[in-house]
């Protein structure tokens, strides 16, 4: 993995805005016809960059997309979900079309029935931005980026992350942007952690909020699952203790830890519907992928906060011929039981996720989602420019964390949702009510699982169009499938 991206020599542009430096290497490719909204993929360049917890790198990258004209006072947010880039959306309509603006490496759009023209967030609207995360793989610094002190990989000595640090870059990266105050900011699972971060640390900044499918803190299931993705990822006979990127990557745990996050982003009715109880060798081209029309006629695959393409065959992984010291082998077992379709999926999903990902990127991710708690103080007096260490006296409460906003806050749930369930997000909704801001909770009905933010936005498009363009008074009806459990508050 690396920090930058190949990206073609079509609209190159050196300019330097705000005192930012860019790498010459670094190219703004910007793109326009009669059909789209102006769209920009870039990356800024900071100098000497302190984390939350005191770590240090000498200089900070961040990879960015914009989409869309910025009009003063129209800026939308997009936090990632876990392992997305800054790609959010096809920079033309037309799927044939090759892009002119190539994704961060080659990742697929994770929300482009929710972004563009005439579309929920609609970019003839709104100036929409979207920034990949601190500790991620596709652009942004992190532990498979050079560190310039060394001309090596961070690797393990890449600095230890929190949500701040990801609610902080942002801020620095709007600053370079010229962008002084956010219309919304929208994000789903750990984006919609990321969306509660700024409610509590940036409230001035921000006029609506749209968590989505989140939580206020991890408990102790899913902190569980995480500990067991940990695991599977530093047993890897490949792990080498996070520096690895002189010889191979330990690709076996990775995939186990890929497989333990694919099954808590779906729900159990969901992969019974997909997959049931089929052998593998006789499922039907969905059930290879587990794909699902996200209503553009695009289909994404059922791959937990990635979205990203489908395989279009029924085989089993091409990589069956895998190490020997493997200790999770992907394909049947040794025993001859039946390989199934559910099993098979997982070991595409898992095999072609490590193509594009870097274990010590996921392991910094997802440890700023284990470790962030609403009412956790990580700065005296919630200033958001020092890097004084987290300080340990906690907010009383989370309506106490949220008292400094003064906007609107729409937020989404799913019925089917066992990771993330309704109930988290009645507790982000009563935090909200308690600290006094106009607050709409939709709970929409959908048996998939975690996942229906990305796979079934259609669900909820009208109502998050609605938040946007009118506040709390927006949403007057619930969306489509919506439970009679959604309340409104304000």
């Amino acid at each position: 993995m690396r920090d930058d991206t190949t990206r073609d020599d079509t609209a190159r542009d050196g300019t330097v805005r705000d005192g930012t430096t860019r790498d010459d290497t670094v190219r703004n490719d910007t793109v326009r016809n009669d059909t789209t909204a102006r769209v920009t993929r870039d990356v800024a360049t900071f100098g000497e960059y302190e984390f939350a917890l005191g770590g240090t790198v000498p200089e900070l990258r961040v990879a960015y997309e914009t989409y869309g004209e910025y009009d003063g006072d129209n800026a939308v947010l997009l936090c990632q979900p876990l392992t997305t880039s800054a790609h959010v959306a096809r920079p033309y309509p037309d799927a044939d079309t090759p892009p002119v603006v190539p994704a961060a490496a080659d990742t697929d759009p994770w929300w482009n029935d929710v972004v563009g023209p005439g579309k929920a967030v609609d970019t003839e609207q709104y100036y929409v931005i979207c920034a990949n995360a601190p500790g991620s793989c596709y652009g942004t610094t992190g532990p498979a980026s050079t560190d310039p002190r060394t001309g090596e990989p961070y690797g393990p000595d890449f600095p230890d992350t929190r949500m701040v640090d990801w609610t902080d870059t942002q801020r620095r990266l709007l600053d370079h942007l010229g962008v002084a105050r956010l219309h919304a900011v929208i994000g789903g699972s750990i984006g919609g952690v990321n969306v509660l971060d700024w409610a509590r640390r940036v409230p001035q900044r921000v006029e609506r909020v749209v968590p989505i499918a989140a939580t206020p803190r991890l408990r102790a299931q899913a902190l569980a699952l995480d500990g067991l993705a940990r695991r599977a990822i530093t047993a890897d006979p490949d792990w080498n203790g996070g520096d690895y990127y002189d010889g191979p990557s330990p690709d076996h745990g990775l995939m186990l830890a890929r497989q333990l996050g694919l099954i808590r982003y779906l729900s159990r009715d969901s992969f019974d519907q997909k997959f049931g109880v089929a052998p593998a060798e006789v499922r039907t081209d969905e059930h290879a992928a587990g794909t699902s029309d996200t209503g553009d006629g695009t289909e994404t695959s059922d791959t937990g906060d990635d979205a990203e393409t489908s395989p279009t065959d029924s085989d089993t992984p091409e990589n069956t011929d895998l190490d020997a010291r493997c200790p999770f082998p992907l394909g049947p077992f040794a025993d001859g039981g039946t390989y199934r379709a559910v099993e098979s999926f997982l070991d595409y999903q898992a095999d072609t996720f490590v193509d594009r990902f870097d274990a010590n990127s996921y392991l910094s991710l997802v440890r700023a989602l284990d470790e962030f708690d609403l009412a956790t103080r990580h700065h005296e007096d919630g200033d958001p420019t020092t890097a004084s260490r987290p300080a340990s006296r906690p907010y009383d409460s989370d309506a106490a964390a949220l008292a400094g906003f003064d906007g609107e806050a729409l937020v989404l749930s799913f019925t089917g949702d066992w990771y993330y369930p309704v109930e988290r997000s009645e507790a982000i909704t009563a935090a909200f009510h308690e600290a006094g801001v106009p607050v709409v909770h939709r709970v929409v009905e959908s048996a998939y699982g975690h996942d229906a933010f990305l796979a079934e936005s259609h669900l909820f498009a009208s109502t998050l169009r609605a938040f946007l363009n009118e506040g709390v008074s927006g949403p007057t009806e619930s969306p489509r499938g919506s439970s009679p459990r959604s309340t409104e508050v304000s």
